[in-house]
């Protein structure tokens, strides 16, 4: 979301006592006792070199699975997955 700094600096400066809160329920203790923290997944920009034939299998397999909007998807599924999704029965149960 985009903001500018003027907005931002408005909304900073708005006392407490005027904002309305009356939609969001109080946290009680049972909340507390079923909470858990999570840490969010850090990244990592690294930069490789590939072929551009292994580029172009990632950028199909992205494609055809649909599993994100780049690369990284491609990486997240399991090779099984990836050659079903590309019909390649024959080569998931290799892998398997």
């Amino acid at each position: 979301m985009n903001i500018s700094t003027k907005r931002l600096e408005e909304i900073q400066n708005i006392p407490d006592e005027e904002l309305d809160t009356s939609d969001i329920p109080e946290l009680d203790a049972h909340f507390w006792e079923n909470a858990k923290l999570v840490q969010p997944i850090t990244k990592q920009a690294i930069s490789l070199i590939i072929d551009s034939d292994v580029l172009q299998w990632f950028k199909f397999v992205v494609r055809a699975g649909k599993p994100a909007s780049d690369i990284k998807g491609a990486f997240r599924l399991p090779l099984s997955n990836i050659f079903e999704k590309l019909g390649c029965s024959a080569c998931a149960t290799i892998i398997n």
